[in-house]
């Protein structure tokens, strides 16, 4: 790193997805993103490349199994470096020199299927800066499954046991109370014999079908 260039890198090692990386915003609201500018070199490549009207020297030293890129941009066109690394246990977050910050931003998308709301979450983290935003990296927060109606089974009578099948999962605890067990075989739940107070209990937990 020079006082008139800043050396930006992106560096991956080890089996556990290990990197360090930083990313230079530029004052012309672009990002410079090494791993992303790796994805069209070869390894050896010395190749300089315009971003918004500003040049940079990239150089691509990677090896069969890790990435080794390395950008040098002019320092008077650049608003923030940010960094970022992963080590075997944690990932580090994102550090800011210069202007702005980085914030991050929970999306649900919500899904009604039958009697269930799935919820799926994913964390946006952003670079910030006055009316600029940038995307710099996206996760999975996983997925939520609630119940927004009563849950759909069926009753049925066979041979000398009544079987009950649907979406059972949910009451699975009520149903022991119950008294019913659960089949692995038949992937159902038995009981010998069910009278009517039982299955008004049923009805209270679930929309049942005979």
């Amino acid at each position: 790193m020079t006082k008139e260039m800043i050396e930006l890198k992106y560096e991956t090692w080890g089996s556990y997805g290990q990197f360090t990386k930083t990313m230079a915003v530029l004052r012309n609201g672009q990002l410079v993103d090494p791993e992303a500018l790796a994805r069209n070199l070869s390894s050896g490549d010395v190749v300089e490349m315009n971003i918004g009207g500003v040049k940079v020297l990239v150089t691509d030293q990677s090896s069969s199994k890790n990435y080794r890129i390395y950008v040098q941009v002019p320092a008077s066109k650049v608003m923030a470096v940010i960094s970022e690394s992963k080590s075997s246990r944690k990932w580090s977050g994102f550090k800011v020199e210069g202007e702005g910050e980085v914030v991050g931003e929970v999306m649900e998308n919500v899904v009604e299927a039958g009697n269930k709301r799935i919820t799926k979450r994913v964390k946006t983290y952003y670079y910030v800066n006055g009316d600029l935003k940038i995307p710099l990296r996206s996760e999975y927060l996983g997925v939520e499954t609630q119940l927004i109606g009563k849950p759909r089974v069926t009753v049925k009578r066979q041979d000398d046991k009544v079987l009950l099948t649907g979406d059972t999962y949910q009451i699975r605890d009520q149903l022991k109370a119950l008294r019913f067990r659960w089949d692995p075989l038949s992937k159902a739940w038995y009981i010998p014999e069910m009278d009517e107070a039982a299955m008004q209990k049923l009805r209270e937990i679930a929309d049942v079908v005979e």
